[in-house]
C-alpha cells in the first residue's frame, strides 16, 4: 500500500527485499539476456517500494523495465510490485536487478559512412545519442545491410535522436529497429527501406522525406509520425499483436504518388494531403481524416472522413466509404472484388460513380448527400443491371442541371440482368432532362426498382416509360 506495507492482493505479484547498496544510486530492472524483452513478467510497468537499513520505509516510485530508477537518498533495500499474479519460470529467475554503464550522451556529426561491407552503423547499445548531418552512403552486402541497425542492444537502446542525415544506396535499406525506447528521426532523407520493429517503443517520425522506399511503422506502444514527406514511396501501419491498446498518431502527411497500403480499421491517418499524377498505381487504405485527396489514379479500400476529394478516379477494391466529405469532378467506380460503397452525408459535385461491366455484383449505399449535377455534368451513377447488387439510394437532395439523368442503366446485355434500385424520400430538382432514371432497356433477367416517397421539382419523370410493362423490369410504388 502507500505506506509500503504489504497487503493481500490477487492481482499483483510482490518480491521479498533486494539489497541495493552497492548499485551506486541508481539501477535498472529487466530480462536482460539473450534478446531482452518481457519472456516473463510482461508488463513494462513496475513499482519501486523503497526502505532503509532498518527495513522502515521511504517512498515508492512507478518504473519502467529497462529503464535507470534513482535510489532515495537512504535506501538500502527495495521490493518490487509487478502488475500481474502469476509469473512463472523454469530457470530460477525471471529478472535482474542492474546498472549498465553503455554508452551515454555520445554525437556523430558530419561524417560519411559508406560502403561498408554489413551495415554503416551496427548499434549495439546506448542511450541519449544524437546521429546527426551525416551522409550514409553505400552500405551493406551482406546481413542486414542497413545503413543503421538497431539491434543487438534492444531494450537498452533509448533516448536516441537521428536528425538531418541523407541516406543513399544502402543495401537492404536505410534503418531498421529490433528494440529500443524512445527514437526520434528528424528531418532525414531516406530512400532505402525503413523497418520499424513492433519491439521498438514510442518513437516518432518528424519532417522526414521518404523517396521511392518502403516504410514500415509496427507497433506497440503510442508512436508519432507527422510533417513527413513520401514521394513515389509506400507505408505500412501494423500493431505487432492484437492486443495494442494505444494507437499511432499519424498527422500532417503529405503522400505524393505514394500509397498507403496497410492500416487496421482503428489506426486514422489526420489533416494530411494524398496526390497521385497517374503515372503509378496507387493504393490507399485504412481510415483518412480530415485529409485532402487529388488521385489521378487510386486503388481505394478506406473510409475517408470529412475529407476533400477533387478531381480524382476512385476504384474501389472491396469495401469503401466516404462520410462528410466535399468530392468534386471525381469518378468512383467498382472492380473485380469491389462489395459495398458508402456515400454519407457528403457534398457531390459533378462526379460520376460507375458500376463497371466487368466489375463485382456492388451494393451502393448513397444516403443523405447533396448532389450537385451541373450543365456539363454526366449522369450521376451509370450501372450495369447485371452488375448493380443493391443500389439504396435515399434522403438526398439532387440539383440536376445537366441534360442526363441521375441514373443511367448503360448496360443491360453482357451480364445477366439481376438487381435492385431503392429510391426513398429523395428530392430531385431537374428540369433540362426528362427523367430520373433512364438508360436501355432490358430483354432478360430481372430488375427491381423501388420509387417510395420522392418529390420531384421539375419537369422530370421518375422513370422512362420504356421500363414501363417490361417483365423484366419489375416497378414497386409507394
Amino acid at each position: 500500500n502507500l505506506k509500503g506495507e504489504i497487503i493481500e492482493s490477487n492481482i499483483v505479484s510482490r518480491t521479498k527485499a533486494y539489497n541495493i547498496s552497492a548499485c551506486n544510486g541508481k539501477f535498472e530492472f529487466g530480462y536482460t539476456l539473450g534478446y531482452q524483452g518481457y519472456p516473463y513478467i510482461k508488463q513494462p510497468q513496475y513499482i519501486s517500494y523503497f526502505y532503509d537499513k532498518n527495513n522502515q520505509f521511504i517512498s515508492s516510485e512507478k518504473c519502467l523495465q529497462f529503464r535507470k530508477v534513482i535510489i532515495p537518498e537512504g535506501a538500502v533495500y527495495v521490493r518490487f510490485v509487478f502488475p500481474q499474479i502469476d509469473i512463472a519460470s523454469n530457470l530460477g529467475y525471471v529478472g535482474w536487478i542492474s546498472n549498465f554503464e553503455p554508452p551515454t550522451n555520445m554525437i556523430l556529426r558530419n561524417c560519411n559512412i559508406s560502403n561498408n561491407r554489413s551495415s554503416g552503423i551496427a548499434f549495439c547499445g546506448g542511450q541519449q545519442w544524437t546521429i546527426e548531418n551525416n551522409i550514409f552512403e553505400n552500405n551493406g552486402g551482406q546481413a542486414p545491410g542497413y545503413a543503421i541497425d538497431f539491434e543487438d542492444g534492444w531494450d537498452l537502446m533509448q533516448d536516441i535522436r537521428v536528425e538531418n542525415n541523407k541516406f543513399m544506396g544502402n543495401k537492404s535499406g536505410d534503418i531498421v529497429t529490433c528494440a529500443g525506447d524512445n527514437i526520434i528521426f528528424e528531418g532525414n532523407e531516406f530512400t532505402g527501406m525503413v523497418y520499424m520493429w513492433g519491439r521498438t517503443t514510442n518513437y516518432k517520425f518528424i519532417k522526414n522525406i521518404f523517396k521511392s522506399n518502403s516504410v514500415i511503422y509496427e507497433y506497440s506502444s503510442k508512436i508519432e509520425s507527422k510533417e513527413n514527406q513520401f514521394i513515389n514511396s509506400n507505408l505500412r501501419l501494423q500493431p505487432r499483436n492484437t492486443i495494442v491498446t494505444e494507437r499511432p498518431y499519424v498527422y500532417g502527411e503529405t503522400f505524393i504518388n505514394s500509397s498507403i497500403d496497410r492500416m487496421t480499421e482503428e489506426d486514422i491517418i489526420f489533416n494530411s494531403i494524398v496526390t497521385s499524377d497517374g503515372t503509378i498505381n496507387v493504393r490507399i487504405v485504412g481510415n483518412l481524416k480530415d485529409c485532402s485527396l487529388k488521385m489521378k489514379q487510386c486503388y481505394l479500400s478506406a473510409e475517408l472522413n470529412s475529407c476533400i476529394i477533387e478531381d480524382s478516379v476512385l476504384t474501389v477494391l472491396l469495401n469503401a466509404s466516404m462520410n462528410g466529405c466535399i468530392i468534386s469532378k471525381s469518378i468512383v467506380r467498382t472492380h473485380g472484388n469491389t462489395g459495398t460503397i458508402i456515400l454519407n452525408k457528403c457534398k457531390i459535385i459533378d462526379c460520376n460513380l460507375l458500376t463497371q461491366t466487368w466489375g463485382s455484383s456492388t451494393v451502393l449505399e448513397i444516403e443523405n448527400n447533396i448532389i450537385e449535377m451541373s450543365s456539363s455534368s454526366d449522369d450521376f451513377i451509370k450501372l450495369s443491371a447485371g452488375k448493380m447488387k443493391n443500389l439504396i439510394f435515399n434522403n438526398n437532395e439532387v440539383n440536376n442541371s445537366s441534360s442526363n439523368s441521375v441514373l443511367n442503366m448503360f448496360d443491360t446485355t453482357y451480364s445477366n440482368p439481376n438487381g435492385k434500385v431503392t429510391l426513398r424520400e429523395n428530392v430531385f430538382n431537374q428540369n433540362s432532362s426528362p427523367y430520373i432514371f433512364s438508360g436501355t432497356t432490358i430483354k432478360k433477367g430481372l430488375f427491381e426498382f423501388n420509387d417510395i416517397r420522392n418529390t420531384i421539382n421539375g419537369n422530370a419523370k421518375i422513370l422512362n416509360p420504356i421500363y414501363f410493362n417490361n417483365e423484366y423490369f419489375v416497378i414497386y410504388t409507394e
